[in-house]
């Protein structure tokens, strides 16, 4: 139920009257609905029709004491649709329905009251209020409506508010704080909340803070690494980790002027499989003491994630044990791969093998041989040129799972640029090519690891027509531009049926003006700057148009029409 438009006087009038009779209905429905019809009425029939609507805001304003939060909600309403029409009495009843005692009350005051452009002493206190409230919705008004009166909370609620679970409400806590970050009280709060706050309050507090307010905190950071809220714990690694007074600069060798000569050294011995028990001694290290003491009871994921990815960092050897464990887990498990890859001791380098190579079994414990672990593992031994890589990488190719074969292809792509012996080589690029024609999901990395076998040119020029469109298109984008043959094909395929197709012949062309300043020479009776002209223009498709597009401006740019 509410007001309609039209009908003149006379319409409004009945409107007004019939509205007026429902507000002393007996259903609070029905209350509640004239009650926001009026406002409705008010707002569109005061500019014509005043005289008619001249007690609608009083009406309004008579019915904020219902019983019923709905009819007080629809006060609420009508007051911010009335404006200036809701009379003097309008602020206050709206600033009082804001201390309502149902939530759904005080949020449509507090709309009203930006509808309203409310201002004065007891609108911002009303808001200071919200700001407290158990409705999020209702803190989030808050926080916006002090923000755009100029007015903000104080130093010790803003951060409590950044500790809210709502990403609006500590979103626009923390937009106030940082405002403030320059004023002493707020920089007090947040090193007090950093020292003793808890949960979300304490970890947002600690990011917020400047790097120059940190550095008398080691000891809440180090009590931090046990927090009960993972949080902290993530953020307190975080800051830890990145602070080079707390790394390894901080070992005995490297703190030396020999520091980038140490590091070397330390890395040689490490993947050299010196006895892996001296190397903590050559390199030691408080805070990976601490970090290796509480990575034995982590039991979040993220947090050990952090944990690994420091100590692999920092080639702490003793993280070995912890990251293993840690392979398990389909969250965590590839930051532990990534820690061993960064050890790169022997045993370490056997793990990630290890974990490349395992499938679930029978009795899987929680992510055993999960295939995200498993790509990643593929990936990181092709990243290290470790001994064998090949041999474990190519029966990866087979895999029923897409992400561990795309692990594989990413593997072999890395070693594709080192010089692996020819029968690898060989051996490899057969595979891939053999690959670029049966596995669609993974083509775009196929074609990226065979950038990397140039002698597979030969064979690929030979399954340029294959049915597949997308295989044609990946040929083409691996062909060689100073190649004779290969820029006929480019030439050839321009009035291809598939756009994928088109577009790689395209960026041929652009890959041999770029190199030669000018257009290739075209077969007898093709037009072809007239075909590139075309193709940068509509109806062609936006790929198409810019791939020609940059074709012809490289001509302009070298001089040639």
């Amino acid at each position: 139920m509410g007001g309609v438009r039209g009908g003149g006087a006379v319409g409004a009038t009945h409107q007004v009257a019939f509205l007026s009779r429902e507000l002393s209905a007996g259903e609070p429905g029905r209350r509640a609905a004239a009650v926001k019809g009026l406002g409705r009425v008010g707002r569109w029939a005061a500019g014509e029709h005043g005289d008619v609507v001249a007690g609608v805001g009083a009406a309004v304003v008579g019915t904020a004491g219902d019983s019923d939060a709905l009819v007080r909600a629809g006060v609420a309403d009508a007051l911010g649709s009335l404006g200036p029409l809701g009379g003097d009495e309008a602020s206050p009843v709206v600033v009082a329905l804001m201390g309502d005692p149902d939530p759904s009350v005080r949020r449509r005051a507090s709309l009203a009251a930006e509808r309203l452009g409310l201002t004065g002493p007891d609108v911002t206190e009303a808001f200071r209020r919200l700001a407290e409230d158990t409705d999020w919705h209702l803190r989030v008004n808050a926080l916006v409506g002090l923000h755009g009166r100029g007015e903000t909370l104080e130093p010790a609620l803003l951060v409590r508010l950044v500790g809210d679970t709502e990403p609006l409400v500590w979103g626009h806590a923390q937009r106030a704080l940082y405002a403030s970050l320059n004023q002493k009280p707020v920089v007090e709060q947040l090193l007090n909340a950093a020292r003793y706050g808890h949960g979300l309050s304490r970890a947002r507090a600690l990011e917020m803070l400047p790097a120059r307010h940190r550095r008398g905190l080691r000891g809440s950071l180090l009590d931090g690494l046990r927090d009960q809220c993972p949080e902290v714990r993530r953020v307190v690694v975080g800051l830890l980790a990145d602070d080079q007074r707390h790394g390894p600069p901080d070992a005995l060798l490297s703190s030396s002027w020999l520091s980038g000569t140490v590091d070397a050294l330390f890395t040689a011995l490490r993947r050299s499989g010196t006895a892996e028990s001296l190397l903590p001694v050559l390199r030691p290290s408080g805070t990976a003491d601490t970090f290796l003491s509480v990575l034995e009871a982590e039991t979040d994921a993220e947090v050990a994630a952090r944990l690994l990815s420091a100590l692999g960092g920092w080639g702490d050897v003793r993280a070995v044990p912890a990251a293993v464990r840690w392979l398990d887990h389909p969250e965590a498990g590839p930051s532990a791969v990534r820690a061993l890859a960064a050890i790169g001791t022997p045993t370490a380098v056997r793990w990630i093998r290890s974990a490349a190579v395992s499938a679930p079994g029978p009795d899987p414990g929680p992510g055993l041989g999960h295939p995200y672990v498993r790509a990643t593992a593929a990936t990181v031994l092709g990243e290290l040129v470790a001994p064998g890589a090949t041999e474990t990488l190519l029966p990866l190719l087979r895999d029923p799972d897409q992400q561990i074969r795309a692990g594989a292809i990413k593997g072999l792509e890395h070693l594709g640029r080192h010089g692996l012996p020819r029968r690898d080589r060989d051996a490899t690029a057969e595979a891939l090519l053999g690959l670029l024609t049966t596995d669609e999901p993974n083509l775009w990395h196929t074609r990226n690891a065979l950038a990397g076998y140039p002698e597979i040119l030969p064979a690929l020029r030979r399954v340029i027509d294959h049915p597949s469109d997308e295989v044609t298109a990946t040929v083409l984008s691996l062909l060689d531009e100073d190649d004779e043959g290969d820029v006929s094909l480019f030439l050839s395929h321009l009035d291809d049926p598939s756009e994928s197709v088109r577009h790689q012949a395209l960026s041929g062309i652009d890959r041999y003006v770029d190199g030669y300043g000018q257009l290739p020479a075209a077969p007898p009776g093709v037009d072809l700057l007239g075909v590139l002209t075309a193709f940068s223009q509509s109806p062609a498709s936006h790929r198409i148009r810019y791939a020609a597009g940059r074709v012809l401006d490289a001509l302009r740019t070298s001089g040639h029409p």
